[in-house]
């Protein structure tokens, strides 16, 4: 979905509402799809060289879920991604 569809979800429209600054279009997918799939919340971490990696909560830091890392969406489990990119 492009941003302007993202933002006309109710979702969408309430992570930019209650947002000082406009967040991300990459931080309205992964939130409307927190709410899709039922999941936990969006979590992430840095990495050591910088690099940020977002994360939808499953309940288990090994449960594969939906993982944005590097700019690229993957299903995986974000515990793999940690031991070998966190800080």
């Amino acid at each position: 979905m492009t941003r302007y569809q993202l933002t006309q979800t109710p979702v969408g429209a309430a992570r930019v509402a209650e947002c000082y600054h406009a967040p991300t279009t990459q931080d309205i997918r992964m939130e409307c799809l927190n709410e899709l799939g039922g999941f936990h919340g969006v979590e992430g971490f840095t990495t050591r060289r910088g690099g940020e990696c977002l994360y939808l909560n499953a309940g288990d830091t090994y449960t594969p879920t939906l993982v944005r890392h590097n700019g690229a969406y993957r299903v995986a489990c974000w515990g793999d991604i940690a031991e070998r990119h966190a800080a």
